[in-house]
């Protein structure tokens, strides 16, 4: 099962990821994270070092339209790249029918977020005010930035399962919670699908 957590730069992601990744772990579930973000980065290095082995200087790499192109190209294959780590990782898990949790954390559209609501995910969003997000990061993107863009359609649609003010709790209290209606959800489903198979035996649980 996949839990996709999604908010803007600073709204608390890394922090409830790896807190939820104790919630389930402590619970004896297996239990995976990846930031979805991360072959970005990945890129991103490998520019700035290149270019820096041609002498351009930090704020000269921070300006290069080069680094900007990466965000016009690279989400063709992002997805495919994340899917790709993630099954590699859990496949073991899926052979040995051990039940486990996957975290995504940082989906950064509405494409990739459906994406992993086809493949049953429970979706997080995760908000938090302006200033509270400016005193967590140094560094907030502009609005315009084509990720924090992403992240705007994110919190503005209502496709998700359960949306956090950050700023009101601890990232383990929010954790916790997720972990909870988690739960929730999947207890609900167990219970639809066994009053279904018990009304008709003859059904394979679906609708």
């Amino acid at each position: 099962m996949y839990v996709l957590i999604c908010g803007k730069q600073g709204s608390g992601k890394s922090a409830v990821t790896e807190k939820l990744r104790d919630y389930f772990t402590y619970r004896g579930t297996a239990c995976y994270s990846y930031d979805y973000l991360t072959p970005v980065y990945d890129v991103i290095e490998a520019v700035k070092i290149a270019l820096s082995q041609h002498y351009i200087s930090p704020k000269d790499i921070a300006d290069s339209v080069l680094l900007e192109r990466v965000f016009d190209w690279f989400p063709a294959c992002w997805k495919d790249i994340v899917i790709a780590k993630t099954n590699d990782t859990t496949a073991r898990w899926d052979e040995l029918g051990m039940h486990y949790v996957a975290i995504i954390d940082g989906a950064p559209s509405l494409d990739v977020i459906d994406l992993f609501e086809r493949k049953g995910a429970f979706k997080v969003y995760l908000d938090c005010p302006i200033d509270i997000r400016n005193e967590r990061s140094n560094n907030i993107r502009e609005e315009s930035h084509p990720l924090e863009a992403g992240f705007n359609d994110c919190a503005v649609s209502n496709i998700f399962d359960l949306v956090v003010d950050t700023s009101k709790s601890s990232p383990e209290e929010v954790a916790n919670l997720i972990g909870t209606e988690f739960q929730n959800k999947l207890k609900k489903a167990f219970t639809q699908t066994n009053t279904i198979t018990e009304a008709d035996p003859s059904s394979n649980g679906s609708p």
